[in-house]
């Protein structure tokens, strides 16, 4: 891999619908409780909500929308804004759940 090569960027894989194994119920870190929620379900797109709890009491609500692309529409995307791929990769801490991409423009 040549050095300049970008910082490499990862995505999930839409046909493995990982978001069906997010938790259900709270999880509980540092005393923050932390809660998930899917929003909407619209391949490619899919929104959630977090909601965290902190032991004052407080609350903060993150709302998120993913798009799930497919390797080709990724490779296609690239391609197009002038990024040649060198390499895709399993992801080493989420094997088979998303894609490692270094390309470099």
């Amino acid at each position: 891999m040549p050095a300049s090569v970008d910082s490499p960027h990862h995505t999930r894989r839409p046909e493995r619908r990982d978001w069906t194994n997010w938790p259900a119920g709270p999880v509980i870190r540092d005393g923050i409780e932390q809660r998930l929620r899917l929003t909407d379900v619209s391949p490619p797109l899919l929104s959630f909500r977090f909601t965290y709890r902190f032991p004052d009491g407080a609350e903060l609500i993150s709302d998120s929308t993913l798009r799930f692309r497919t390797l080709d529409e990724l490779e296609v995307s690239l391609r197009d804004a002038e990024f040649a791929i060198h390499d895709i990769r399993d992801a080493p801490d989420r094997p088979g759940l998303e894609w490692v991409i270094l390309a470099q423009r």
